[in-house]
């Protein structure tokens, strides 16, 4: 008789949040693209559709971290033996993907931080 394995469902969610952080990317700039600004600016939030612009921002800002953090609550449960499950490559992908949008919003709020200690 097979055992069943299942896939973890933090692994999923990782995987899941990973994979919309570039979609969300791509689609920021297929709307660039197709809704550029009026004459004068050159900024995409002056655009018809900058309510959907920073809507995808605002995403991105939860997409990361949570990508990130359920990577890693899932490789834990799946080194541990926590039930018969699958879904480290999903992890480990969430992880990398949700790492780097966390590094991409962390860290230019830690250089503006810096910047503005050394002004000082």
């Amino acid at each position: 008789m097979e055992s069943l394995v299942k896939t973890n469902r933090l692994s999923i969610t990782s995987i899941a949040g990973a994979t919309l952080v570039p979609l969300i990317y791509l689609l920021m700039i297929v709307i660039t693209w197709l809704f550029p600004p009026p004459p004068p600016h050159i900024s995409p939030f002056f655009s018809a559709a900058a309510p959907l612009f920073l809507l995808m921002g605002f995403a991105l800002f939860f997409l990361g971290p949570l990508a990130l953090i359920t990577g890693i609550i899932a490789l834990q449960r799946i080194r541990k033996g926590i039930g018969n499950q699958k879904g480290r490559v999903l992890a480990l992908i969430g992880l990398i993907i949700g790492g780097v949008q966390t590094a991409l919003i962390v860290l230019p709020g830690i250089f503006s931080l810096i910047l503005f200690i050394v002004k000082q």
